[in-house]
Parts: C-alpha cells; structure tokens; sequence
C-alpha cells in the first residue's frame, strides 16, 4: 500500500479554510497514485476552538465539510482528525473514508496538554480497521503508552503536538505519524505546532525536508530536530499574518541590551528587516555603548533604526507630579516613570506607523516581575517570554550563526568558565546609575525549572541532603556564595516571595509564544494568594541554616 501524509497549517476555527488544504493535497495524493493520505488530529478544526465545541452549529459545519472530505474519497483512502457527535457525546476521532464506507477511532486519554480536552469530549476506544489485507490500528499520540493488545500491520498516529513537545514513535512495526504545522492560541499561550509527519515502511523513514513543510511526503529521510531559532522565527510569522495580516509592521524599543537585540532578530528573521522599526529611548542613565549596540544591530539586520532622548518627558512628569504636590519621588518610582515613560511613545509610534509591539521580556523577569506595568510589560506577543535567560544566550549564539556574523554583540554574552561569569556589559536596566539586574544568572533559571517542577519542601529537602551535589544548579553555589545556608534561604525565600507577589503582574502581560516543555500559566498553574510556609518548610529552613 502506497502511503503519504499531508501536513498543512491548521486553522483553528476555520473549518473551511482546513478542508480546502485537504482537499488540495487530496488530490494531489490521488494524482501521484498513493492509496492512502493520512493528516494529523485537529485537522479538520484545530484544537483552539474553545466552547466552540460545544456549539451544535459549528459541530453541524464540521460535519458538512467532513462528508465532503468522504465525497473525495473515491480512489483513495482518507484518515484525519475530525469530530463525531453519537448520542449527543462529541468523540475526539481519527475519520477513515474508503471509498463509500466509513471508521471511526475514538481517543481515549484526553490529557492534551495544550488545553482541557475533558471539558469538551467524551474518552473512547482506539479501533483496528481493516483496509487491503491490511490491519491499521488508528490512535493518538496520547494513547500510546495505554495501547491494548491488538493485532495490527500498521500503526497510524494522529498528533497536534506542540515543537517542542514531539517524539519518536518506537516501535517495532510500520508507523505513520501525521502532526499539524500553525500556530495554536490557547487563553494566553501560543503553541507552535509541531509537524515533523513521518512514514516508516520496512525499516525506511520518509520525511520532509523541512519539518514544518506544508505538503505531502514523498522523499526518503530523517526525522529531524526543530530549533528554538527556527521554531520561534516560524511561530511569529503564522501567528503575525494569520492576526494581523502579512507585512504588519512590528515596533520595538531596543535597548541595546540582549533581550531587544534578540527579539529584534527574530523579527527580521521571520517577518523581513522592511517589517520591523527599532526605537532607542535613552535616558540620562543609559551608556553610549549599549545606544551603540542597538544602533549597530538595527544596520546589520538593515531595519530602520530610530533614536532619541526621553529625558525631557520625564523631567516634565516629574515637574506635574511635584505641581500635584508629590514634592519626594522615590528612586524606585523615577525608575517606573521612565519605563512607563517608554511604554507610552512606544505605543504612539505604533499608532503612527500602524504596526504592533513586540514585548521583550524574557521568562525569569516575568517570572519575578522584573518588569514596569504600562511600561516594558506592554506588547502583542511575548516573543522570548517562555525562554529563560540562559536559553535566551543559547538562542543568541544560534542567531549569530544564522547570519554567519555577529549580529548579537559579544559583549552582551557571558564567558562561562570552571562555573564563573565574566561580563563585558552585565544584564541591566539602565534606570538608575551603574544599575545591575538582581537575577543570579544560571543559578535562578535552574531554580526556576525546579519550582516549576517540585515543591519548595522538595526542593530544601534536595539542598539539605547534599546541596544539590547531583545537579548542574548545585556548580553554581559557590560562584554566588549559596553554599552558606542562611545565604541560600534568604535567596530561596526572596526568589519565591517575589515569584508569588508579581502573579498580579504576569496576568496582564501579552500572550506568550511557547517552546519550553512548563509553560507559565499551562503546565505551572498557581493561584493568585502568598502561600504561608508549611511546618516542614520550617524544619528544613532551620535544618539548612544549622548545617551549613
């Protein structure tokens, strides 16, 4: 049996839109002699869809475009993901049309990471489907650790997993793998789907060449890996046309600090240089080598570059203040003028230029609040908001060999050495004089991954056993001074104070572009209240600090 699958950019909602994709590749299928297409789950819908699914109307839609799908099943056999409403329960469903008859193949462990399948669809049975002497068990990616005993001579799996979130299906017998490509917006994540579709007949892999191709596989090759670079690049550009439209302008305020130096890439990496408009709002505070540094990043990657003072517009809100009779201003609140300050120009400039903001924040500041309401929170999409800092370095790296040239300054990129960092320009605001960032780079974004894994009980438990001994966060203690164990409770104790307190704060940030496998927010779901320490939080705090 000649096999293929199509991959195409699922929209959710845009049930229309999804059957001509299928249509066209259809056909394409047909003409080319395979017996048998097969697209990834969601594909008729997307899983976006929300409460959509319980609306009886957009299911009737579905189901009109999904007979029509049965109508170009003659001469091929067709299996996508589609939806099947018996007995008023909605099945998620793998959909066999072969010729005028019709299978269905229920999921059955609706634990869709990427939103709460439960609340819309009622668990089923994976079924076997006999099609040319041939046994097909037809299930979900979701289902494989709980496949029962069946015999069958090829195993189909559905999936619309995310890019970073994907695996090789191991097992003895044929597989095909069908995946989605797009981009998927749930509450306030968006997920790049994932695509890496692939055939295995006889011990033989047959791919795309490119993982997120839109097409059909026709080529021998290998399952690929998929880049933060090129996942992130590719993530904007659907997310941006499919929201905006193509060749919307996008507004950043670049620093000329690493965060805007990278976002300002992607951009221009995903969208092209003519799309993107970097603005330097300098103040008072901010050093002629990092105006320098966005300056000369704009000209490599040939965006326009526009730069200018602030420093009038503050000194003015400090006059009105003092005129209201605020006559004491904090250096704290003269730090959160200027950032709101920038905030605000940066959103007349995108009115003027009829073009969107990018927001610059990466994870740990996020994380921490380390960042202005009205000011740097602002923007259409965090753009690095699932990445930590160490992986914003990493991706940094991976941009300079993009362009094969040092597009990202070096002297915005730590040297790592026997677990010691060495800055030519330390992470900073620039709000205040000789300001640095309060973040203990590498340490805190390996304590991160950790609280978004274990309890804070877990976590002490670790440190007080063998102070991490096992862990590449414990090489970092003593670059920082944390193998004193007062020193790392307070650190712990501020790290997840602070983390809890700016909750308020990540709530009315933008939505985030996903790659990291702990999404704030989706696989780290926390609750808005401070969370007293427990008596064993206690124990431990009192054990750590007598021990060490």
């Amino acid at each position: 049996m000649k096999i293929t699958v199509g991959q195409f950019n699922v929209k959710s909602k845009a049930v229309k839109h999804n059957f001509l994709q299928m249509q066209k590749q259809i056909i394409l299928a047909k003409d080319q002699g395979y017996d048998l297409i097969v697209f990834g789950e969601y594909a008729m819908t997307g899983y976006a869809c929300g409460d959509l699914f319980k609306n009886f109307d957009f299911i009737k839609e579905v189901e009109d475009y999904q007979n029509q799908i049965k109508d170009l099943a003659k001469g091929i056999k067709v299996i996508f993901g589609g939806l099947v409403l018996q007995k008023n329960h909605l099945y998620n469903a793998a959909i066999l049309y072969s010729e005028d008859k019709v299978h269905y193949s229920f999921k059955s462990n609706l634990n869709k990471r990427e939103f709460s399948e439960q609340d819309y669809f009622i668990s089923g049975d994976n079924k076997v489907v006999s099609v040319k002497q041939k046994n097909l068990l037809l299930t979900f990616s979701s289902d494989l650790k709980t496949l029962s005993d069946q015999d069958y001579d090829l195993l189909v799996v559905l999936d619309s997993s995310a890019a970073n979130n994907l695996s090789k299906v191991d097992v003895v017998q044929d597989v095909v793998y069908a995946n989605t490509v797009g981009v998927s917006g749930v509450c306030k994540v968006v997920w790049i789907n994932g695509g890496n579709s692939y055939l295995k007949q006889n011990n033989q892999y047959y791919t795309f060449k490119d993982p997120l191709a839109v097409g059909i596989i026709e080529d021998k090759g290998q399952i690929q890996s998929i880049s933060k670079l090129q996942a992130l690049a590719y993530g904007i550009k659907i997310w941006s046309d499919q929201t905006f439209g193509e060749n919307k302008k996008w507004i950043v305020g670049s620093s000329g600090g690493l965060d805007s130096a990278v976002t300002t890439a992607l951009l221009a990496i995903a969208l092209g240089s003519e799309n993107v408009i970097t603005y330097n709002l300098a103040s008072k505070y901010n050093k002629e080598i990092t105006i320098n540094n966005a300056k000369s990043i704009a000209s490599k990657l040939k965006v326009r570059h526009l730069e200018g003072s602030i420093q009038s517009l503050v000194d003015q809100a400090f006059t009105t203040l003092n005129n209201f009779g605020y006559s004491e201003i904090s250096e704290f609140n003269q730090e959160n003028i200027q950032a709101r300050t920038r905030g605000h120009l940066l959103s007349a400039f995108s009115a003027l230029e009829d073009g969107v903001i990018s927001n610059n924040g990466n994870k740990l500041e996020i994380t921490l609040g380390y960042a202005t309401l009205y000011g740097d929170t602002i923007g259409a999409l965090s753009l690095i908001g699932d990445l930590n800092k160490v992986e914003v370095f990493e991706l940094a790296f991976e941009i300079n060999n993009y362009f094969d040239q040092e597009i990202i300054p070096k002297n915005l990129l730590p040297q790592i050495k026997d677990y010691n960092i060495v800055w030519e320009i330390a992470p900073s605001a620039e709000l205040k004089a000789d300001q640095l960032d309060p973040m203990k780079w590498f340490y805190h974004d390996l304590l991160l991954d950790m609280l978004l894994l274990k309890s804070y009980e877990e976590i002490l438990a670790i440190y007080l056993e063998n102070q991490f001994a096992d862990l590449e966060i414990g090489k970092w203690l003593k670059f920082y001074d944390l193998e004193i164990g007062e020193n790392f409770m307070s650190d712990f104790n501020w790290f997840t104070k602070t983390m809890q307190i700016n909750h308020f704060k990540r709530l009315q940030m933008p939505p985030v572009l996903a790659f990291g496998n702990h999404v704030l927010g989706q696989d780290y779901k926390e609750s808005p209240n401070l969370l007293p320490k427990s008596k064993q939080f206690l124990h431990l705090e009192a054990e750590i600090i007598k021990k060490y």
